[in-house]
């Protein structure tokens, strides 16, 4: 069932495939048979970006205590 579909399918997509087939057979183990048998679905959606900082954009002065020790004074 698996190879039929490139691989591509995680638990349950392969759970309810197994189902339509007649076994009769529990999403977490589906689970389990493929995480013994080094099985993995495919992972989709987008990374989380975060905000990445402009290096020209202006910056807030450092508080005091820290242009001292900066400084060497």
């Amino acid at each position: 069932m698996l190879e039929d579909n490139y691989r591509v399918w995680g638990v349950r997509k392969l759970w309810k495939a197994a189902r339509r087939a007649r076994h009769d057979v529990g999403r977490d183990q589906v689970g389990w048979l493929m995480r013994a048998a080094g099985i993995e679905g495919v992972r989709r959606g987008k990374q989380v970006r975060t905000t990445k900082a402009d290096p020209g954009a202006p910056r807030h002065p450092a508080s005091g205590e820290a242009q001292v020790h900066r400084h060497g004074a």
